[in-house]
């Protein structure tokens, strides 16, 4: 390239200097675009998560409705305090006791344990560490 070339090329390069300008809504314009893309996916990646925790409310809300719905169905307390109380009176009359006795403690008790029962977690057995095994078999004296 000759030195002539070289200043053709500056002279074109110094001609073009203000021939691309970016308008002036060029920056507001790409924010804008750049806001909307990033609520679109913070919306993308929330969507799922609201819909699992909509699932789970609504599981848990049938399951914990129909366990009320059964409690609610079985009676309440005094009710079934009044049955008992009914049935055991029914037995003292029919031995010739007269009188509640202790019969409205002891219906009161038998539906407290009816309760007991049904609120009762299933057991469950957890296996011992051998240190605590042989503590355990020390204090039974084995």
């Amino acid at each position: 390239m000759s030195p002539s070339d070289v200043k053709q090329v500056e002279a074109l390069l110094l001609a073009a200097e203000h021939y691309v300008e970016p308008s002036s809504d060029l920056r507001p314009r790409v924010l804008e675009a750049a806001r909307r893309e990033r609520t679109a996916h913070e919306l993308r990646r929330r969507l799922p998560l609201a819909g699992a925790a909509v699932l789970l409310v609504a599981t848990l809300g049938s399951v914990g409705g129909s366990v009320l719905s059964e409690r609610l169905e079985a009676g309440s307390t005094r009710q079934r305090v009044e049955e008992h109380l009914a049935t055991q009176q029914a037995v003292s009359a029919g031995a010739g006791v007269e009188g509640l006795c202790w019969g409205l403690v002891e219906a009161f008790f038998a539906v407290r344990s009816e309760q007991a029962a049904a609120f009762k977690p299933a057991s469950v057995d957890l296996p011992l560490s051998a240190g605590s095994a042989a503590q355990t078999g020390e204090a039974t004296g084995s």
